[in-house]
């Protein structure tokens, strides 16, 4: 399902929503993310289109900083949207 996210994407999200938070909203770069989780900065621009092809990230196209980290609420309503349509 659309929501189902492996243990390394649910801690990449939290990594964007709690740099976002100590940032006064400001979005972490690709690479703060890299640096925070350890990873290679290959790897979080991976992550985090893992993370947008499942509903969990937004991000606004040839914008930086815009990563956003979307509700759950919100997740679910989508995917129930998604779901209605194919039925």
């Amino acid at each position: 399902m659309a929501n189902k996210l492996t243990p390394r994407q649910r801690e990449y999200v939290a990594a964007v929503a709690r740099l976002t938070k100590n940032r006064a909203g400001v979005a972490p770069t690709l690479q703060e993310l890299a640096d925070d989780l350890g990873v290679s900065l290959n790897r979080s621009s991976n992550l985090a289109a893992l993370c947008m092809a499942r509903g969990a990230l937004t991000r606004e196209p040839h914008v930086a900083r815009s990563l956003r980290v979307i509700e759950t609420s919100t997740r679910t309503s989508r995917t129930a949207k998604r779901s209605a349509a194919r039925a």
